[in-house]
């Protein structure tokens, strides 16, 4: 099935170079900025050039592009996933990216969107090929080399689109509308929070890795990375972690609450009290921290899944939120693959319960989300460590346009208006960029 990793392992390299090489180069095919490994170091990776597996929608076979060459093999995301984890790693560097659309996950419970706005594949499989990784403050580098096992990636997209100012995928007045809805179908019994999104659609101005920078220079968000591909550029600044597994150990933080910043300290001390006492927002981040729990549940070991963190307040940029903190042991034998199985998508953009929080997601929105609020995973075979994001303050640069939802969790108590205000809150890097 998976017949050209072998010599693509066996001809990868990693060796120590000078650090003035991390900056030489144009706009990378991927970048990941920092982000906090378990033993504490920082990882900074560069990747020049790449080979994607993806599965394009709509479709059973997984297409393998190598080169200028691609290749349909059989199989599903799992099973090659298992068989690239029996493939033997010789270096504790080794890593690979694992980008999963939301629409992946929706599918796998039998629920498609009509209207498939972003016609994008459901999923991406990232090996590196070439380019270059930092952890922490080291003086090195060390450079990452595939030779000649044929791996490459088209150039990021540079098609900029004209125009002014940005559009929303309904208007206002249709949005309060279809909150209110959902408050009445919360009260019919039909869920109990429901995650809510609208779309907005702006030109790009610039090539996505520059609105990247920019973006991550303002936010400094912990889960940020840029990646270009041959069909689109994924920008994500993204605040949250899914999940991260080292061994057998798993730890979750949902976030549910949200309140803007504000430039006055006191007054910024005021929001935050505000958003601590919020019985509303505390009742939103409980659903979805037991949803969580119950999905760890499935395959972690009888009594070790437990709330270490709840309601804990953490300031971003923009905004404070509320954040959970949930650890498990996984059963002997399972493993990061099981794991995705068994909790994707992630609980705190779907709404609970979750199977019936996303049939009414794709009722109620216009369209399908695509990578937005799907998940990133960085993979460390080797080491048996994985750490992952919820894919949102994510955009999606297509076609000359940057692409970019935001939402929140529904509750019965949940005001219309606020929601609307929460929405742009979390849009505010977008919007006024």
């Amino acid at each position: 099935m998976i017949d050209w990793v072998e010599p693509y392992l066996e001809k990868l390299t990693f060796r120590a170079e000078k650090e003035g090489a991390f900056t030489s180069g144009g706009a990378p095919c991927f970048y990941l900025p920092g982000w906090q490994l378990p033993d504490g170091q920082k990882v900074e990776i560069y990747i020049e050039q790449f080979f994607a597996v993806l599965s394009p929608a709509g479709r059973e076979q997984i297409l393998v592009k190598r080169a200028e060459q691609s290749e349909e093999i059989d199989g599903d995301l799992f099973r090659l996933l298992k068989s690239i984890e029996a493939r033997r790693v010789q270096s504790e560097h080794f890593f690979y990216l694992l980008l999963l659309s939301y629409d992946f996950g929706a599918a796998r419970n039998g629920i498609q969107h009509e209207i498939d706005f972003y016609s994008l594949p459901e999923w991406y499989l990232i090996l590196p090929a070439r380019g270059y990784l930092r952890y922490g403050d080291a003086n090195q580098v060390l450079r990452f080399d595939a030779g000649s096992a044929g791996l490459a990636c088209r150039p990021p997209l540079q098609t900029l689109a004209q125009g002014n100012g940005a559009a929303q995928s309904e208007p206002q007045t249709g949005y309060l509308k279809k909150i209110q809805r959902i408050r009445d179908l919360i009260a019919s019994g039909e869920f109990y929070q429901l995650n809510f999104t609208l779309r907005f659609s702006k030109p790009a101005d610039r090539p996505g890795f520059e609105i990247f920078k920019e973006w991550y220079k303002k936010t400094g968000a912990p889960r940020s990375f840029y990646l270009a591909l041959s069909e689109a550029e994924i920008l994500s600044i993204s605040p949250e972690r899914f999940w991260l597994q080292k061994g057998q150990t798993v730890l979750t933080e949902p976030i549910k609450g949200t309140i803007k910043r504000s430039a006055d300290a006191g007054e910024d001390l005021r929001l935050k009290q505000l958003l601590l006492k919020s019985k509303k927002d505390r009742a939103e981040l409980d659903m979805i921290t037991d949803l969580l729990r119950n999905d760890l549940a499935k395959v972690c070991r009888t009594g070790s899944v437990l709330v270490k963190k709840r309601h804990d307040l953490r300031t971003f940029s923009h905004v404070h939120h509320l954040v959970s903190e949930v650890r498990g042991r996984l059963l002997p034998g399972k493993d990061f693959v099981d794991l995705i199985d068994a909790t994707f998508p992630g609980g705190s953009i779907t709404g609970c319960p979750k199977i019936a929080a996303m049939q009414y997601i794709n009722r109620l929105e216009a369209h399908n989300r695509s990578f937005y609020t799907g998940s990133f995973f960085l993979r460390f075979p080797l080491r048996n460590v994985t750490d992952s994001s919820i894919l949102i303050r994510t955009a999606i640069l297509k076609d000359g346009y940057v692409h970019y939802q935001a939402g929140g969790g529904i509750v019965i108590d949940s005001e219309p208006q606020k929601e609307y205000e929460e929405c742009l809150a979390k849009a505010a890097p977008f919007l006024k960029d």
